[in-house]
């Protein structure tokens, strides 16, 4: 299978440091992997893949080219087990029919968000798969581009990333700093994010059900963070399923 757009939460490591970040891309042979480190072609990597409703996978894998301004490197498969390779396809194919589907147009949020509300996605992400779903929630991010403390409030979340309002928007490919208050959690905890979606206030005037603001995918995160998030997002689902 060709590779196609995905964003799934991935755990790799190299020599002794591990990294908790997403995906950006997935093929039957190998994954985009969104980072800020750079990692040389050759390197070995192992990759502990979360796929939904399903165990973690364990993967082997080298890094074949890094894309700096992707923020990220592309590491090829080694000695996939055919096991794996099944999970993998059942995890594109399950993808790639919803890509193709339109998503009905949200409602739009007062001020501050109403955390019931979700933005349309902007064109840059129409084509971002998701698997993981995404759970309206209000909290509170700092966050900085380029040293420029802001703060906003998010109108949802998932895995893979955010989506804050903001009338101020940075630009798609922005690498930002935050601080991101998870009700629940013991203390704020610093992450960084790479923008996928931009919607300015022309944009959502244009457009009624959008709101402005940014898609923002996590990467390099701590354990610790990823432990948080998804105790956060199990909450959020019972709390639904209630």
């Amino acid at each position: 299978m060709e590779p196609v757009k995905i964003v799934l939460p991935v755990r790799f490591s190299a020599g002794t440091h591990a990294i908790q970040t997403t995906t950006s891309e997935m093929g039957t042979t190998g994954v985009f992997v969104r980072t800020l480190q750079i990692l040389p072609v050759g390197m070995r990597v192992e990759l502990l893949l979360q796929l939904p409703n399903e165990h973690p996978l364990d993967l082997r894998a080298v890094v074949r080219k890094g894309a700096k301004k992707e923020r990220g490197f592309w590491a090829a498969f080694v000695d996939l087990a055919p096991e794996a390779l099944q999970r993998i396809e059942r995890a594109i194919a399950a993808v790639t029919p919803a890509a193709e589907q339109k998503s009905p147009e949200p409602s739009q949020p007062s001020e501050p968000p109403q955390a019931a509300a979700a933005p349309a996605a902007a064109e840059e992400a129409s084509q971002q798969r998701r698997v993981f779903p995404r759970h309206a929630a209000q909290f509170q991010v700092d966050w900085a581009p380029i040293g420029e403390l802001r703060t906003s409030y998010s109108v949802n979340v998932s895995s893979g990333g955010v989506f804050l309002q903001t009338n101020d928007p940075p630009q798609l490919g922005a690498t930002l700093l935050m601080t991101i208050d998870l009700p629940g959690a013991t203390a704020p905890v610093g992450v960084q994010g790479f923008v996928v979606q931009r919607t300015t206030r022309e944009d959502a005037r244009a457009s009624p059900g959008r709101v402005p603001g940014v898609g923002i995918q996590f990467l390099d995160t701590t354990d610790a963070f990823r432990d948080a998030l998804n105790h956060f997002l199990a909450e959020l689902e019972r709390k639904k399923k209630a």
